[in-house]
């Protein structure tokens, strides 16, 4: 039996160099998810047999551009040009890099186990998501 799933955002900063090391801009993203909660390990009988539970997964279903930083000052997301070629840009930089999935997983866990926790009673879900290694992002 899988666990519900939640909806959960995050906000997160790309800030791509050059090949000289410079950051021309920085980007804003708004990133949505889908989190499901595994299921914790079953034991049957004393001898180990059982069900070995399941992981949390987590889907990105998309990065919205919120805001652009760059020597120019703050500018809204949205109105910028070409900012869908950005959003599909930093969604292929999600999939391809495992380091900045795995930090972007842990952000939609926390989100998620906070909208079913707002008090920070327990983190249930981000805790499963830990300790089984984390699951594949889906972009």
């Amino acid at each position: 039996m899988r666990s519900t799933s939640t909806t959960a955002a995050c906000g997160w900063t790309w800030e791509p160099e050059t090949a000289e090391g410079e950051i021309p801009a920085a980007y804003d993203f708004e990133i949505t998810g889908t989190v499901t909660a595994g299921e914790p390990p079953v034991m049957y009988d004393s001898n180990g047999t059982g069900y070995p539970g399941s992981g949390t997964e987590v889907e990105i279903t998309g990065a919205t551009l919120v805001k652009v930083h760059d020597e120019a000052g703050d500018h809204p997301g949205l109105p910028y040009p070409f900012h869908e070629n950005i959003e599909a840009l930093f969604l292929s930089l999600v999939e391809a890099t495992p380091e900045l999935r795995a930090s972007i997983e842990e952000a939609l866990c926390e989100a998620a186990s906070a909208a079913h926790d707002p008090a920070n009673r327990a983190d249930e879900l981000y805790d499963r998501w830990k300790d089984s290694g984390g699951r594949r992002v889906v972009a």
